[in-house]
């Protein structure tokens, strides 16, 4: 259905230059575009922040569009034939303990400086100023720069999370979670940028739009007890349990009768989150226990956490040893 090439060996320098071409005549092309373009930014990032550019041909438009959809930004010098796409990717949550390092990884790959100190989070309304190598100087909002640097979330002082709790065989088909990879996968969530969470309705409120995601694989059934992964919401609304779109459906993991028996009323709360990651090294419950993440209840279901422990999680899970 489609297809990227690129020289394996330019990876190791934070560059990922493919060539993308697609069967627009498929009629499963835009799912198929999407989640190639998701491995790509995986695979560029396998060792930091690296600069993923695309070719595409003009005649492939529906590539172009899911391209942009996933934050690439066109460039200006496009032919009659051929049309150039790229954007930054870093790969991993950004704490304030981790930026200066990450700084100085996109300023080697990019035209493009960052401020040396991160804002304080001021809700969805907050702007970063960037300024290029030439001295212009420009704002972007801090929804759109994720978007733009996917998968990332930056956790900046002051940005609260919430704690997600899923079941283990859910963990693994929709974040990927697993330590054994998949050979074939039941749903096509898990290679897609934009996922869909069930949960009950009276937990919508904590999913604002940019809300930072912990998703936490219950002990159940072999789990592992532990925070696995994080992503970032983009929209969370009540649906009718006799009225969920397929769209959302097609991008969870659970079947119209798993979905029924949820809640016992008759609404749920669909939560479209993208940016996933997977923690380097899963969170433990006795780490979230001290750090305040969880009391008696065990995390069984989403809880609100601070910014600071937002923040203690991330690093802990980001941590490669000790």
């Amino acid at each position: 259905v489609c297809a990227a090439f690129w020289q394996a060996h330019s990876t190791l320098y934070g560059k990922l230059d493919a060539v993308l071409l697609a069967d627009e005549d498929q009629a499963s092309s835009e799912v198929a575009l999407d989640a190639l373009l998701y491995r790509l930014s995986r695979i560029a990032t396998a060792s930091g922040p690296a600069r993923i550019q695309l070719v595409i041909p003009n005649g492939c438009l529906s590539a172009q569009r899911v391209a942009a959809r996933c934050g690439f930004m066109r460039c200006s010098d496009a032919s009659n034939e051929l049309s150039r796409f790229q954007r930054l990717s870093i790969g991993s949550s950004i704490t304030q303990s981790s930026w200066p390092g990450v700084r100085r990884e996109l300023s080697a790959v990019a035209d493009m400086l960052f401020p040396e100190i991160l804002p304080t989070f001021l809700g969805g309304s907050l702007r970063i100023g960037l300024e290029n190598k030439q001295g212009k100087q420009f704002e972007i909002d801090l929804y759109d720069l994720e978007t733009s640097l996917s998968p990332t979330v930056f956790l900046l002082s002051g940005r609260p999370g919430v704690l997600v709790p899923i079941k283990p065989s859910y963990a693994n088909e929709l974040l990927g979670t697993s330590e054994q990879g998949f050979l074939f996968t039941k749903h096509q969530a898990v290679v897609l940028h934009e996922r869909t969470y069930f949960c009950a309705s009276r937990n919508v409120k904590l999913f604002e739009k940019g809300t930072a995601v912990v998703f936490y694989e219950s002990g159940k059934a072999n789990g592992r007890s532990a925070a696995v992964a994080v992503a970032r919401v983009k929209i969370s609304t009540v649906v009718s349990k006799r009225k969920i779109a397929p769209s959302l459906i097609e991008c969870g993991v659970l079947d119209e009768q798993e979905l029924s028996e949820i809640t016992a009323g008759q609404q749920l709360a669909a939560i479209t989150f993208d940016n996933v990651m997977k923690l380097r090294r899963p969170v433990g419950l006795n780490k979230l226990r001290e750090l305040g993440c969880v009391d008696g209840s065990n995390a069984v279901t989403s809880r609100g956490i601070t910014p600071n422990q937002l923040q203690r999680v991330i690093e802990e899970g980001q941590r490669t040893s000790g």
